[in-house]
């Protein structure tokens, strides 16, 4: 694969991430996930949702367009989520999937499907904490966050192709940047799978995130099987002192280290998605994670 460099197995080893603080097969039902949608949206439809043997299923008579699964469930309307867990101080994140998007699809049927995904939000944007969002020295109200993107089947990029991306989104929502929504800064995004790689098999798409240090960057890298998929993204350690907007390879997505992340999980519609497993992995003297 073009710009690999790294696998998963030498950061793990190198980092000493070696807490398995979340695992989940789903054999015994949901566990902690939850079918109700982040933002307070009504509960997805369950209707073509299974879990057993075969882990997560949602099946293709699933047609929520955009229902998702989350692992924490948010109350936006108050100070805190409600329930589940959220993960801080570094994590290694591997959701085992598969997904059979057909090669005679057009894109016109791949993007009326929508684009299955596997991702990670702050709870603290998700439960609307806007103190704990506020950049230092800015307007009241002007948030920074971080969306960690370890899967997205974008339809246009093609099937042998998805995206696994850091955005961070920042400035007062609907103003800065224009009506609903926040301004942007993206790593570099899209991963071309091995040459290899059959599709109606399951594939392990996974991240790292090793916070900076005051001698050491910090860094997240995306592993598709294992392998490194693109380049490492870098950053500065977070000193309190940087101004937006935030810069490539040293203050973008640093804020990242001080925030706690919910893994949610969207399949969209018409194509089956299943998940066999997702593991989380952190080193237990860094690790800062939120329960309820």
């Amino acid at each position: 694969m073009a710009g690999a460099e790294r696998r998963a197995e030498d950061d793990l080893e190198d980092y000493n991430f070696t807490h398995e603080s979340y695992s989940e097969d789903f054999t015994g039902g949901l566990g902690l996930w939850t079918n109700q949608r982040p933002y307070n949206y009504p509960d997805t439809d369950m209707t073509g949702i299974t879990t057993g043997a075969n882990g997560l299923v949602f099946d293709e008579t699933y047609n929520d367009a955009y229902g998702n699964m989350a692992l924490l469930t948010a109350d936006c309307k108050g100070d805190n989520f409600n329930s589940g867990l959220a993960f801080g101080g570094g994590a290694y994140v591997e959701f085992d999937i598969r997904y059979a998007m057909a090669d005679v699809d057009t894109l016109a049927e791949r993007q009326a499907y929508g684009w299955p995904a596997c991702w990670a939000l702050p709870v603290e944007g998700m439960a609307r904490m806007n103190d704990l969002l506020q950049w230092p020295g800015q307007a009241d109200m002007y948030h920074r966050q971080v969306e960690w993107d370890f899967f997205e089947a974008i339809a246009n990029l093609g099937i042998r192709w998805c995206t696994m991306i850091l955005h961070e989104h920042f400035g007062i929502y609907g103003v800065t940047c224009g009506a609903y929504k926040y301004c942007s800064v993206d790593s570099n995004g899209g991963r071309k799978y091995p040459p290899e790689t059959f599709f109606y098999e399951f594939h392990k798409h996974s991240s790292f995130w090793k916070p900076a240090t005051d001698t050491e960057p910090g860094f997240v890298r995306f592993y598709i099987d294992g392998r490194q998929a693109g380049s490492t993204i870098y950053w500065n350690k977070l000193d309190g002192t940087e101004t937006p907007p935030s810069v490539i390879g040293s203050t973008a997505f640093n804020i990242m280290d001080k925030q706690h992340f919910g893994l949610i999980v969207g399949p969209q519609r018409q194509h089956k998605f299943e998940i066999r497993k997702i593991t989380v992995i952190q080193d237990q003297g860094l690790m800062d994670n939120w329960t309820a």
